[in-house]
């Protein structure tokens, strides 16, 4: 079993100490923390990272929908700071570099997981107005390396789409009492 964090679980933590300790925890548990990192499991590559945004899914000013996001007040980013949307491009700009080469060594069957939505192309719903913080261009990878499956979450609308060779899937379950009506419990992907 593999794992990413998602931005809930950075609430009320310092990233720079959260990404250790997740890794620490849930290796410890027989299972595989990806966070700039990949394993391979019975020749599946599994190449794992939050991902964040760039806030550039719709155009340059996306950083405009920051305040409406309670992740900038509740995410730091050392001690006492909280995250800002610089430091959000700049995470997702050092994770983009690293899945671009992961993605270039990885040979068989590759399967990315993310957090952030790597397409434009998925609809958000009653989120559309905060749109640049759900969703990053990640078509040019997808379109360059053709990974066979690409699983997300985050925006809290299930997806399934073929972009080319690859299947790009999320299935949320949603928050108590907001279950998401397109969950499929017993989701199986085989590859």
């Amino acid at each position: 079993m593999v794992a990413i964090a998602g931005n809930h679980e950075a609430y009320y933590q310092d990233l720079l100490e959260l990404y250790p300790y997740l890794r620490s925890e849930i290796t410890a548990d027989g299972m595989h923390f990806l966070e700039q990192d990949s394993v391979i499991i019975d020749g599946v590559t599994f190449v794992g990272a939050t991902m964040w945004t760039d806030f550039e899914s719709d155009g340059p000013d996306g950083t405009a929908v920051a305040p409406l996001i309670s992740d900038f007040y509740k995410v730091r980013l050392g001690s006492d700071k909280p995250i800002t949307p610089q430091d959000m491009i700049d995470l997702h700009t050092e994770s983009w570099e690293w899945l671009d080469r992961a993605l270039y060594e990885a040979s068989g069957p590759v399967v990315v997981v993310s957090h952030f939505c790597p397409t434009t192309r998925h609809n958000l719903g009653e989120r559309e107005p905060a749109r640049p913080y759900y969703i990053f261009e990640g078509e040019e990878l997808i379109e360059a390396y053709q990974p066979d499956l690409w699983v997300f979450g985050h925006t809290h609308n299930d997806e399934d789409a073929q972009m080319g060779k690859t299947r790009v899937i999320s299935n949320p379950r949603g928050y108590h009492g907001r279950e998401v009506p397109g969950f499929r419990k017993n989701l199986v992907i085989e590859i």
